[in-house]
Order: structure tokens, then C-alpha cells, then sequence
């Protein structure tokens, strides 16, 4: 499989991103991509005062010695034109470990979908909608423009709550996700690196996620229901297996 190309005006634009960071492309060490930025106070580094958890997370080692970390947001870059990048200017990605191909039994698992997060979500977004459509209806417009409101809000709670809420399937040949209208299947000799993550160091998202980076260093996160402990450390260990480095932060 053929690696992201980048054009002469995607590579000035990640330049550009790294400066506004404070992070010359000369001045770079190794970096860490799907692992947590823990603050560090024996060195130098940013962000100075709290930790960084979560999908997304880039820290960046400079040869000057300090350590330079933040959150990648999507609309801001793409995850594989930066990945890309720093794999063309050979800086080492320190946290990515190939794996060897063992031999395994056959490995079945499944982490279900549904979560009390999701319950939680799908109903409010209910009420949401139910009360918008009350308010459109039956209310002067002075007042129906707040059912506009609860209309997108309901919306964007079921986005939130169900679209981006996966089972997760391990099977002999892939990594399959799914939640109620779609499904995505990923052979696992199209899997570079997975990371599991949630709960106790990640506030503010949901309480279980994968990040997962293919072969083409395209870069992906889905939500996840409940997570059995015991199941995450076959998964780990099932991927291994396969060739694949993965590694599980998840606090259960």
C-alpha cells in the first residue's frame, strides 16, 4: 500500500503548523504520537503546568532538550500529512514498536457497543427532539426559534452518542467496527499501530476509545462501549500476534 503524498504547499503548511509550536524541523529529536503527555518537571517542556490525554496527542523531544507536546485537532491538520512528514524527515517515532508474527489460536472478541453513556446520550436526544418539534409547532415563533435550538442540540447529542459509539470485533483475519448504520472492516495486514485508551486519565471524552494507524499512516479513533478488562489484554495480545504494536492505556 502506497504512503500519503505530500505536495510542496502540504509540506510549508505542516512547517508553518510546527513553528507556531515551537518546534523547528531541525531542532527535532523523536516524537510520540497515541500515548499521553505526562508532565515532566525534571525538564523543560510544554505545556508546563498539566498533563495532555486523549486521541490526538503529539509529543515532540528537541534536540535542545526540551519537550514540546499538544493536541491535534483535524480541521487544523490532517493526522497523516504530519505523520507522513516526520516519517520522511526520518525523526524516530520512539513509541512504535514492530512486532514479530507468532503463531496463535484463534482469537474471537468482541467489545459491545452499547455503554450507559449511550443510553444517557440517546435519551436526552430524544427529549431534545420530542421538545423542538412540540415548540415548532405549537408556539408563537418568538418562542419556537428555542426549538430550533434543542433541534440541533439533539442532533449533534446523537452524533455524539451513537454515531460515534462502536462495538469492536476481533476476528481470525480482522479488526471490524460497527455501530448502528455502518461498519468498517480492517484487515489486520493494513494495521500499523493501536493504542486502546479511557477512563481515569481521560476527562472530558468518552470513557473508552481505540486509536488505531494503518500502513498508509492514515490515523482513526472510535469510541467504544464497556470494556472488559480481560478482553482488552487478549486484544493486545492478539494483535501482537499479527505483527502489529499494540498497547492499551485504558484504566479499568
Amino acid at each position: 500500500m502506497n504512503s500519503v503524498q505530500l505536495s510542496s504547499n502540504q509540506i510549508q503548511r505542516i512547517e508553518s503548523f510546527l513553528q507556531r509550536k515551537g518546534i523547528e524541523v531541525t531542532n527535532m529529536e523523536s516524537f510520540t504520537f497515541m500515548t499521553r503527555y505526562d508532565l515532566n518537571t525534571s525538564i523543560k517542556c510544554k505545556p508546563q503546568f498539566r498533563n495532555l490525554a486523549g486521541p490526538g496527542v503529539f509529543t515532540f523531544r528537541l534536540k535542545s532538550g526540551t519537550l514540546r507536546a499538544f493536541k491535534l485537532y483535524p480541521y487544523r491538520l490532517r493526522y497523516s500529512y504530519l505523520i507522513q512528514y516526520l516519517i520522511e524527515k526520518k525523526i524516530p517515532f520512539t513509541n512504535y514498536v514492530p512486532q514479530e508474527k507468532r503463531d496463535m489460536d484463534f482469537c474471537y472478541i468482541e467489545f459491545p457497543g452499547f455503554s450507559m453513556r449511550l443510553a444517557y446520550f440517546t435519551v436526552l436526544a430524544l427529549i431534545l427532539t420530542f421538545s423542538s418539534v412540540f415548540l415548532l409547532l405549537n408556539q408563537p415563533i418568538s418562542v419556537s426559534i428555542f426549538g430550533v435550538v434543542y433541534l440541533l442540540l439533539g442532533v449533534c447529542l446523537l452524533y455524539h452518542g451513537v454515531l460515534k459509539q462502536h462495538s469492536l470485533i476481533f476476528d481470525a483475519h480482522n479488526l471490524i467496527l460497527r455501530n448502528y448504520f455502518q461498519k468498517k472492516v480492517i484487515p489486520y495486514h493494513e494495521l500499523k499501530k493501536v493504542n486502546f485508551g479511557g477512563k481515569k486519565y481521560y476527562k472530558n471524552v468518552h470513557p473508552f476509545f481505540v486509536e488505531i494507524l494503518d500502513v498508509q499512516n492514515n490515523y482513526h479513533v472510535f469510541f467504544l462501549g464497556n470494556v472488559n478488562k480481560k478482553n482488552m489484554i487478549s486484544a493486545v495480545e492478539c494483535l501482537k500476534a499479527h505483527g502489529i504494536d499494540a498497547t492499551s492505556e485504558a484504566i479499568i
